[in-house]
C-alpha cells in the first residue's frame, strides 16, 4: 500500500511528542503490509498452526511498547523498524515451533489466548470474520496500553520475549515467585478488560476506541 511520507512523517512527529493516538493510526496504516510480510516469512506449517494476524498483533504490540526507543523520522525508517520487530517475532515463533523442548502452553499466540473469551459470530462469513479479527487485535492492543506499567512489562518479557522467570526476576528485581504472581495478575487483568470492553462496545454498538486512562491494578 502506497502511503504519502508527509502524512506519516507528521505522525510519527506527534507520536514521539507523546500522542497515543498518533501512534496508533500509525501502526494501523502499516498493518496490511506487515500481513503481506508475515505470510512471505512464515513457512507453511506456521501459517497454518498460528497464522499471520497474530503474528502482526504482535509485532504492533511490541511496536506500542518500544515506540519510544524508534530513533527515525521517515517513512522509510519506520517501516525497516517495524519490519526488524517482524522478522525477530516469526523467527522466535520458527524456533519455538520446531522446537523438542517447546511449551505447549506457549504454542498458542498471546493475542489467541487473550481472545479466547471474546464471542465469535454465529454464521459469519470469511470477510465479517476477518474483521472481527482484526477489530480484536486492535483492541487487544488499545487494553495492553491502559495495564499499569508494571503489568506491561512483565506481559512484554514473558509472553512476547519469552524469557524466563529467573530472568525476569533479574531485570524486574523481584523473586521468581513474585515474577510469576505479577505475570500471573497482569494476564488476567488484561484478558478481563478485553472481554469486558468487547461486551460493552457489542452491546452499545460503539466501535470505536476504549476511553483513555489505565485500568486500576487490583
Amino acid at each position: 500500500m502506497s502511503l504519502p511520507h508527509d502524512h506519516v512523517e507528521a505522525l510519527i512527529a506527534e507520536a514521539r511528542a507523546g500522542s497515543k493516538e498518533a501512534l496508533g493510526e500509525l501502526l494501523q496504516l502499516f498493518r496490511e503490509d506487515l500481513e503481506r510480510m508475515a505470510k512471505r516469512q512464515m513457512d507453511a506449517d506456521l501459517l497454518v498452526k498460528i497464522g499471520d494476524s497474530a503474528v502482526v498483533q504482535e509485532t504492533l504490540l511490541t511496536a506500542v511498547t518500544y515506540f519510544h526507543r524508534f530513533q527515525g523520522r521517515t517513512k522509510n525508517q519506520f517501516m525497516s523498524w517495524l519490519t526488524r520487530i517482524l522478522y525477530h517475532r516469526v523467527e522466535n515463533l520458527r524456533k519455538h515451533f520446531h522446537s523438542r523442548k517447546r511449551d505447549t502452553a506457549r504454542e498458542i499466540p498471546l493475542t489467541d489466548v487473550i481472545a479466547e473469551g471474546l464471542e465469535a459470530t454465529k454464521g459469519e462469513n470469511g470477510e465479517r470474520k476477518e474483521r472481527r479479527l482484526k477489530e480484536q487485535g486492535e483492541l487487544i492492543v488499545q487494553t495492553y496500553w491502559r495495564l499499569p506499567e508494571h503489568y506491561r512489562q512483565v506481559i512484554m518479557l514473558h509472553y512476547i520475549e519469552g524469557k524466563r522467570f529467573t530472568e525476569i526476576a533479574a531485570v524486574m528485581q523481584r523473586s521468581v515467585p513474585a515474577a510469576k504472581k505479577l505475570c500471573s495478575r497482569a494476564f488476567q487483568l488484561w484478558s478481563k478488560t478485553t472481554q469486558s470492553l468487547t461486551r460493552q462496545q457489542n452491546s452499545t454498538g460503539d466501535k470505536g476506541r476504549p476511553t483513555s486512562g489505565r485500568e486500576d491494578e487490583p
